[in-house]
């Protein structure tokens, strides 16, 4: 089974995200607040056999998967999405951890989201939080984006950073 969950911490490395969403919900009475979401996602397109992994993906960890379909005259292929949230994403973390890599400082953001929560909330998410405990599930979430940032690459050359006379090998 072991070989399993590395195939998969190398899909997730690969294809996908682990990270901490951010919502704003309101109260029947009108009032806002913020709810945190960790999750785990990745998409494959569909073509050939490659949404078996998406599919694979959710009989081991649960979760959903959604299909987008290709819109016309588009040259983007038809996608699959696994996703897992809350606990099942900690389940999965779990699982996998060993066998990270590329994501695993986003795993382990996760990792302490739960540990703070549970520390200060005895596991439930549905009590009203004090402004520390807020703030810190905002820079956890902070981190978790910052983690996940895309974007254009800057390269710099090696002569703009290695001072004159110096050599990296």
């Amino acid at each position: 089974m072991d070989t399993v969950y590395a195939w998969s911490a190398g899909f997730i490395d690969g294809e996908g995200t682990i990270s901490i969403k951010r919502f704003f919900r309101y109260r029947k009475d009108g009032s806002r607040y913020i709810y945190y979401q960790p999750f785990i996602s990745l998409s494959q397109a569909v073509v050939g056999n490659h949404e078996q992994g998406v599919i694979r993906m959710k009989e081991l960890f649960n979760g959903s998967i959604s299909n987008w379909k290709e819109k016309s005259p588009s040259k983007r292929y038809s996608t699959m999405q696994w996703s897992v949230v809350s606990m099942d994403a900690l389940e999965c973390i779990k699982l996998i951890y060993p066998h990270l890599v590329v994501k695993k400082k986003n795993a382990d953001l996760v990792i302490r989201f739960f540990e703070e929560r549970t520390k200060n909330t005895g596991g439930s998410g549905k009590i009203k939080l004090t402004q520390e405990e807020q703030t810190k599930r905002e820079n956890l979430f902070h981190e978790s984006r910052l983690l996940n940032q895309k974007g254009k690459l800057h390269l710099q050359r090696l002569n703009e950073v290695t001072p004159k006379g110096d050599v990296i090998v």
